[in-house]
């Protein structure tokens, strides 16, 4: 209720007295993004916090973890899955702003991160071609922005040494994209050209980061009518500033139209932060 009340309120017309019951909702429900984002609206009204929201203020911030840099993380310490429609579930890396659903069919592999870079590869298909039936690639890199680095110089790094056309075929999930698109002859045989498609877009730190994706979470519950003391699981906020995201399809050129499908399903269910 609460969110819904933000959602279509003038944020400046909300009390204090609103956030702090927000502060409370957010920190029972262990939602640490949403209870940073009220200590900062009342912060914004030039209120001091009470030691209660100082005391609250510190729990939350702990619930995140700093990553050590050049260290490797599993797959499974970056993402989460929602599996609540088990047909299409849905897949997210705070650390690195970013959220996708694909069809539970299809294969996913999700790779270790490692400084705030993610990657995902999703196996789409299979599609009929002249060499029999292919799965054609998608893959998802995301990375924060290098100093002084444009999203153009990040797009190009991406293509390599790929002969490429600028495109406007494809579906952005931000306000711009580049794109571009490359054929190699003869690299899948039967199957075809090799033909692959790159879009880069980026997206700029929020004023509240984690907000976005978070989704409340209820303590475990015992059954058994004993004691138990809960200790949320840490994790890690989205990377500081800017974020560069990269999606590349790779398939054969007789199956490009059907290719072409199943990565504007994919760019349609990418959501950044």
């Amino acid at each position: 209720m609460l969110l819904d009340v933000e959602k279509h309120a003038n944020k400046s017309t909300l009390p204090a007295t609103y956030w702090d019951d927000y502060l409370t909702c957010a920190t029972v429900s262990n939602s640490p993004a949403h209870a940073l984002h009220a200590l900062q609206e009342i912060r914004a009204k030039g209120i001091a916090l009470s030691d209660r929201q100082d005391l609250l203020e510190g729990a939350n911030s702990k619930r995140y973890e700093q990553p050590s840099k050049d260290k490797e993380y599993d797959s499974k310490q970056i993402w989460s899955v929602d599996q609540s429609d088990k047909s299409r579930p849905r897949f997210s890396a705070e650390i690195c702003g970013v959220r996708f659903s694909v069809p539970g069919n299809q294969g996913l592999r999700l790779y270790p991160t490692k400084n705030s870079q993610c990657a995902v590869v999703v196996q789409v298909g299979p599609h009929d071609t002249p060499g029999g039936p292919m799965y054609p690639n998608i893959l998802l890199i995301a990375r924060p922005a290098k100093e002084k680095e444009t999203l153009e110089q990040f797009s190009k790094a991406l293509q390599g040494e790929h002969k490429s056309t600028s495109t406007t075929r494809v579906s952005c999930p931000v306000a711009d994209c580049i794109a571009f698109e490359a054929l190699e002859p003869g690299t899948y045989k039967k199957g075809g050209d090799g033909y692959a498609m790159f879009t880069a877009f980026k997206s700029d730190e929020p004023r509240s980061p984690g907000v976005k994706f978070e989704v409340p979470q209820s303590p475990p519950k015992g059954g058994d009518h004993q004691i138990h003391y809960y200790h949320p699981t840490e994790r890690f906020r989205r990377a500081a500033g800017t974020i560069y995201y990269s999606v590349l399809l790779d398939t054969a050129s007789t199956m490009k139209a059907d290719a072409l499908k199943d990565l504007i399903d994919f760019l349609n269910s990418l959501e950044v932060e």
